[in-house]
């Protein structure tokens, strides 16, 4: 009888345990990746879209989703301001507010947080000004 509480003590354990490195993992998965070519990958690695030489970022079907001019702002595809990249690489809205932060993660990538610090994607140094267009592409 005094071998239950122990038992359940350590199921218990395995159980919270197993959770936790799932929340973390699950926390860790980029919800989208910009690679050397400019192409978008979603979080199950499926091709989403790509940037094209223009700076349009662009869906699977060609369509024209929104673009990021050379003073940083971002534009859908009618023309509607989204917000300005920052040249600290920062992304903010139109009300000035800072939703996105991008920081140096080594080998040509670049981690792309919000504003509080949780990862959100990863982007080749010639693309991280496109990050927030890609968040936007691969939550639709």
């Amino acid at each position: 009888m005094k071998k239950f509480p122990l038992l359940l003590l350590t199921l218990l354990t395995i159980i919270t345990t197993n959770s936790f490195t799932l929340i973390a993992q699950k926390a860790a998965t980029p919800q989208f990746i910009i690679n050397s070519r400019g192409w978008l990958f979603n979080k199950a690695g499926n091709q989403i879209g790509y940037i094209d030489k223009n700076d349009v970022v662009r869906d699977n079907t060609d369509k024209g989703l929104f673009s990021v001019d050379m003073s940083g702002k971002v534009t859908t595809a009618d023309g509607r301001q989204l917000g300005t990249v920052k040249k600290n690489g920062s992304y903010c809205n139109v009300k000035g507010e800072s939703l996105l932060h991008i920081k140096y993660a080594g080998k040509d990538q670049y981690q792309i947080t919000d504003a509080t610090g949780h990862p959100l994607g990863k982007a080749h140094k010639n693309y991280k000004q496109h990050a927030y267009a890609a968040l936007l592409l691969a939550n639709r």
